[in-house]
């Protein structure tokens, strides 16, 4: 087994910058998937409350728009 402080003793700076570039990614599509839960959930609340109104597509529309100003429909 390596020794912990000779795991990186060959390093350079290009193996640095993957290595950031490569946890910020990790990051990233970690928490990709709970924040996408939470715009469909939001989504999905909108459609049930207004199941009675006749304009139920354009309040999930503004609800969105609302939200998640990148995902509204501009049409």
């Amino acid at each position: 087994m390596v020794p912990f402080h000779k795991l990186f003793s060959f390093v350079d700076s290009t193996d640095i910058l993957l290595m950031v570039v490569g946890s910020i990614s990790a990051i990233w599509n970690g928490l990709s998937l709970p924040l996408m839960t939470e715009l469909f959930g939001q989504l999905i609340n909108t459609f049930g409350k207004n199941q009675a109104d006749s304009d139920v597509v354009d309040l999930v529309s503004k609800n969105v728009g609302r939200h998640n100003p990148h995902l509204e429909y501009h049409g």
